[in-house]
């Protein structure tokens, strides 16, 4: 009877290294752009790195707004162009917001930043922060001119509510640590910002809206860093075969010198089941089923391991560490 192996794959390091903040994704603003103002929606890729802002609903100014000289990795962007609006709040269903799409693959520790520019009317007092790990979709909406995009099915996960903003007309950075770390007191405050949901994840959305109160309202430099903690995927390949009346699989990856490899199992993924060992060099025989104690050390070239499929294992998964010197 022949047995269906489900594979996934999961990449870890060890937490002994030494890891610094990497940029994912910058907007500067600068690269020009000329829209006709009250724009359903205005895009912007990404300066440095991959990712798209939607800049949506509201009054959008299409040309966009003075911005903010900034340093980025030593060196000065000059003050360009921001992206902007000449009223937040329009009448029915059409107040400004923005979404950011973004990878953070590879990522942990995420911090998202930008500078605020308000208002000297009513300023800008507090906004909301959804997100969503589904593709953005095309949407009509009421009250608002043509398509612009929205979360798939509508549907996303709220994660900042009446969060403080930038009442004033100079401009001031916001920094939101997403890691929880942020070195603020208020223990409260760290828990709310904790967000490690999108850690890692190929495709992340954040929509910005809900601005309180009116008017004008001005963004620059956004800025997503995280710390690259995970290691990049590898091809892991399956290979069914028959030895001696038996169907077994073969297992194949290539290594990295210096890393190791363990091997997990699970009946129905609620519970895995680890396989280490020191011993690399066990013959096919020894191998068919697989050895409580099964760990294997990365030598440059491909890695196999043969083994009959029981009813126990229905699906697998390898993770990769980093050996420390």
């Amino acid at each position: 009877m022949t047995k269906n192996l489900i594979c996934t794959l999961t990449i870890l390091i060890t937490k002994g290294m030494i890891l610094k903040g990497e940029t994912i994704a910058f907007w500067g603003f600068n690269g020009g752009f000329d829209y006709k103002d009250e724009s359903s929606q205005i895009v912007h890729s990404a300066d440095i790195g991959t990712g798209t802002i939607y800049q949506q609903r509201g009054d959008t100014d299409g040309n966009g707004k003075t911005g903010r000289s900034y340093t980025l990795n030593g060196t000065t962007i000059n003050e360009g162009k921001a992206m902007a609006w000449d009223d937040v709040s329009k009448s029915g269903n059409n107040d400004a917001e923005f979404f950011i799409t973004f990878s953070t693959t590879g990522y942990s520790d995420i911090k998202i930043s930008m500078d605020l520019g308000g208002n000297s009317d009513d300023g800008i007092e507090s906004f909301d922060v959804k997100y969503s790990l589904e593709p953005l979709e095309d949407a009509i909406i009421d009250d608002v001119d043509g398509f612009i995009k929205d979360f798939k099915d509508g549907l996303s996960i709220g994660y900042l509510n009446d969060w403080p903003s930038n009442k004033l007309e100079e401009y001031h950075r916001m920094i939101l640590d997403l890691s929880g770390n942020n070195g603020s007191i208020d223990v409260a405050e760290q828990d709310q910002l904790k967000l490690s949901a999108i850690e890692n994840q190929e495709y992340v959305v954040l929509r910005f809206d809900d601005w309180e109160d009116n008017d004008a309202l001005k963004i620059d430099n956004v800025l997503i860093e995280g710390t690259k903690t995970y290691l990049n995927q590898i091809p892991l390949t399956l290979e069914n075969y028959i030895s001696n009346g038996r169907s077994l699989i073969k297992l194949s990856w290539p290594s990295k010198l210096g890393h190791s490899y363990r091997l997990f199992t699970s009946e129905d993924m609620s519970l895995w089941k680890s396989h280490n060992s020191d011993n690399t060099e066990n013959d096919e025989a020894e191998n068919d089923h697989l050895n409580d104690e099964m760990l294997l050390a990365g030598d440059g070239g491909t890695l196999e391991i043969d083994f009959e499929i029981t009813e126990g294992i229905k699906f697998l998964k390898v993770k990769e560490f980093l050996i420390e010197e």
